[in-house]
């Protein structure tokens, strides 16, 4: 599997991702609430659901011993943000 050279290396990489995602979900927050005023109030709950996944997975890298399993961490978290901007973007 992993050693723990790797980790040094995996980390910062998520960790910069994270904020990635989190910058990003806000500025389509913004967005969202500026182009569709009238579907805001729908949307809002999964922009907010987004960003904490997004702020919960930063905290999470800070943990080293969660970093033993990054594979699986970092599938869950950009699938729920995939998932999420899926149903923000629904019929």
């Amino acid at each position: 599997m992993d050693d723990d050279g790797d980790l040094g290396f995996i980390a910062p990489t998520l960790r910069a991702s994270t904020l990635a995602l989190v910058a990003f979900q806000i500025a389509y927050l913004v967005l969202d609430r500026l182009e569709y005023p009238l579907r805001f109030a729908q949307s809002c709950p999964l922009h907010l659901a987004s960003i904490a996944v997004a702020v919960l997975a930063f905290t999470v890298t800070l943990s080293p011993g969660a970093l033993r399993y990054w594979r699986g961490f970092s599938i869950a978290v950009f699938a729920l943000t995939i998932a999420c901007a899926v149903w923000i973007g629904g019929p």
